[in-house]
Order: C-alpha cells, then sequence, then structure tokens
C-alpha cells in the first residue's frame, strides 16, 4: 500500500503533475489542497506520511497572505514531529535554507521531476526514531557486498552481485554490471561485516553509467524496511559516523 502524502499547492495543473509522477511508486497522493487554513484541517482529520508544501501557497481561501514559511510552523505548533517536504522554484529558492533550518525535512524544486520527488518523500517516510540519523547517510570507508534480483524474478532465479559504499537509513547507492532500468522493484540483501545481512525491498530511482568500467551506478529507495532490520541499519550507520568523526 503506498504511503499517503498530503500535497498543499495553489496551481491546479501542478497538483495533476504530481500526483502523476507518483503512479506506481511506494506513494501516493491522499489529498490535495490550495491554502495553508485547508492543508491544517486535513492534516488533523488524517496526519499523513508526510507533507509537501509549496513555498508560495496562500494561506487563506480569499486572502494571499502567510506564505509557505507560515504554513511550515503552524504545522510543525500543531505537530513537531510532522515529516514535511517544501517546493520551490528558482525566484524563491532563498525560502528554502530558512524552511530547512525551521524544520523542514526535504526539497523539491519545480519544475517537478519524478526521481527528485520520490528521493525527497523516501527521505521524510525513513522509518527511523532519530532525525539526526534519518537524515544521515555515510560513505563507507569499505565496500560492503550486496545481493538482489527484482522482485518479479522466480523463486529459482539467482541473485545478482553488486558492490556499495553509500548506505543511509532510506536507500543505498550500488554498483553493478546490469544495467537496470529506472522504476525497477528489487529484493535486495546488504552484507554487514559480523551480522546476518539487511534483507530490504525497494525501487530504483537512478542510474548512471560508471566512467571507464563496465558497470552502472544505481540509486535505489527501500520500501519495505522491517522495524528490526530499520534498527539494526540505523546502529550500523551510527558506528561508522562515530569512526569516521572519531
Amino acid at each position: 500500500m503506498a504511503m499517503k502524502i498530503l500535497l498543499l499547492e495553489r496551481d491546479e495543473a501542478l497538483r495533476e503533475s504530481f500526483k502523476g509522477l507518483l503512479t506506481q511508486t511506494a506513494f501516493g497522493v491522499d489529498r490535495c489542497v490550495a491554502n495553508g487554513d485547508e492543508m491544517l484541517e486535513a492534516y488533523t482529520k488524517s496526519p499523513p506520511a508526510a507533507v509537501v508544501i509549496d513555498m508560495n501557497a496562500p494561506g487563506h481561501k480569499d486572502k494571499p497572505g502567510d506564505g509557505g514559511m507560515a504554513h511550515l510552523k503552524r504545522l510543525l505548533d500543531l505537530d513537531a514531529n510532522a515529516r514535511i517536504a517544501v517546493t520551490y522554484t528558482l525566484e524563491n529558492k532563498m525560502l528554502v535554507m530558512n524552511a530547512l533550518k525551521a524544520g523542514a525535512i526535504a526539497k523539491i524544486k519545480k519544475p517537478f521531476r519524478r526521481e527528485e520527488i520520490i528521493e525527497a518523500l523516501a527521505v521524510c517516510t525513513g522509518k527511523t526514531k532519530s532525525a539526526n540519523v534519518n537524515r544521515a547517510g555515510v560513505r563507507l570507508k569499505k565496500s560492503l557486498a550486496l545481493k538482489y534480483k527484482k522482485t518479479t524474478d522466480g523463486f529459482f532465479t539467482r541473485m545478482r552481485n553488486g558492490i556499495t559504499d553509500d548506505i543511509s537509513p532510506t536507500g543505498i547507492s550500488f554498483r553493478t554490471e546490469e544495467n537496470l532500468q529506472e522504476k525497477t522493484s528489487l529484493k535486495v540483501e546488504i552484507s554487514l561485516p559480523g551480522q546476518p545481512a539487511i534483507a530490504a525491498k525497494g525501487q530504483v530511482v537512478r542510474v548512471k553509467p560508471v566512467v571507464g568500467l563496465p558497470m552502472v551506478e544505481i540509486a535505489f529507495t527501500f520500501t519495505d524496511l522491517s522495524p528490526d532490520e530499520a534498527d539494526r541499519l540505523r546502529s550500523f550507520i551510527l558506528q561508522n559516523v562515530a569512526k569516521m568523526s572519531s
């Protein structure tokens, strides 16, 4: 089942574009609203997995006023744990840093791109208990082996090999010889030193050739990671963050 997203976007065409870009992903727009008052009302009735706020959206139905920063602060006053991404244009990108400082977790540039939306929502909805760890990813000093297969592969299909040295609570970047396509759903097993491999399901969000090698680099977002596996992954990241800062 797709994670429910509440979208605050003043422009109807952009609302439809945003919704369409999430088709057949781990996320789905549950409700669209056009102003800050409607956002707070919708959130109060049924808190979503994440809220996406247009930095230019009006505060009220009949009055322009307020703006995205005010909506963000009003929402965090209502629920300090609200998971928020902000959308912006080149004209108002100077507001984004203030929004992130105020409590937003991710940003999405207009015009919308599917890859950027998925990555931002993956950060917002990461299954971790620590906000600091939720934002943290580490580049490992020693690469980890992993195995993967497509969710559509048969039971007897062998898992293929990959290597990762970039890992976060919401996903990984790994290298492999297979030229996978964006939106491919995978099962992965990530080898951790001295403990069982972490098993997860997710989606390919970006594919990029590795210069000088017959390989591609895959950006992979988790869509199904059990609480126990998420805890083990968080602990592993914390240990590596500590090593890097010592």
